[in-house]
């Protein structure tokens, strides 16, 4: 909805191409999101839609903390509980106190939904992965993210005609999730991990959704996930080391050379 809200402006330079960068495990949500819970999109929500299980952004990164409502009121009353609950973490999730989230567990037989799961294999790719987190925004069994799936279909197709129009084209690039440019190097362990199983399976499903949709409308579509696994082949660094979705500088530079090649 957002992208489609700047297309105006954007199409007031008269581009050859608007690229819109699609990322397949937040921006599905996000279209849910923004269309039901900001009153200025309420023209865009379907009549057969109905929002009874509200879900909002911070529910996505949400993790299973006892006494949350006490902890999260300590961490905004009091600067000593942050201050030392922030430099304790490592600590208390080495010796089993808390989720390991920041330094990650190499037991991808693992249930829980807050551990990241580490990946060290090459120490120049090692990084950590959050499954449980991001399949949440590509749950299919969630009727939030079908409406959401429903709705970037959608809001592309206006692009396109709006683009179209202008004498632009439109060119969606997918931008996949670490954990589907890493799953060829995972490779087995992929399957120990149910978060990790199942967001490759629906990010799979989202992503051949979204190609039959350019397929159908004569959109240009750049998938990006097989380039960015042949940098990972070629031993290039494209993310950080934490559980992070978001590229390093290399990676943002892969991502640039990928659409330019797309071009």
């Amino acid at each position: 909805p957002q992208y489609y809200y700047l297309l105006d402006k954007a199409l007031s330079f008269k581009p050859k191409e608007v690229i819109v960068g699609l990322h397949l495990v937040s921006d599905i949500f996000n279209a849910y999101d923004v269309v039901y819970h900001l009153a200025y999109w309420k023209d865009y929500r379907s009549l057969s839609f109905t929002d009874d299980e509200p879900a909002l952004a911070s529910s996505l990164k949400a993790t299973r903390i006892p006494f949350k409502g006490l902890r999260d009121f300590l961490r905004e009353t009091s600067v000593l509980y942050k201050f030392f609950g922030d430099r304790t973490r490592v600590l208390r999730e080495r010796i089993g106190v808390s989720s390991p989230r920041t330094i990650g567990t190499a037991r991808w037989d693992t249930n829980d939904p807050d551990a990241s799961l580490r990946y060290d294999d090459d120490p120049n790719q090692q990084t950590l992965f959050w499954p449980a987190s991001y399949l949440r925004g590509v749950d299919l069994e969630s009727k939030n993210i079908r409406e959401g799936l429903n709705l970037t279909a959608r809001f592309l197709t206006l692009m396109s005609e709006k683009t179209a129009h202008a004498g632009t084209e439109l060119v969606i690039a997918l931008i996949p999730s670490k954990e589907s440019v890493y799953s060829e190097k995972i490779g087995t362990r992929a399957e120990q991990n149910e978060f990790f199983e199942k967001l490759l399976r629906n990010e799979a499903s989202v992503r051949a959704e979204l190609l039959a949709l350019c397929r159908e409308k004569g959109m240009r579509c750049i998938d990006m996930l097989p380039g960015l696994r042949e940098k990972l082949r070629k031993g290039e660094s494209i993310y950080p080391h934490t559980w992070d979705e978001h590229p390093a500088p290399e990676g943002y530079c892969a991502y640039a050379e990928i659409i330019k090649e797309g071009l």
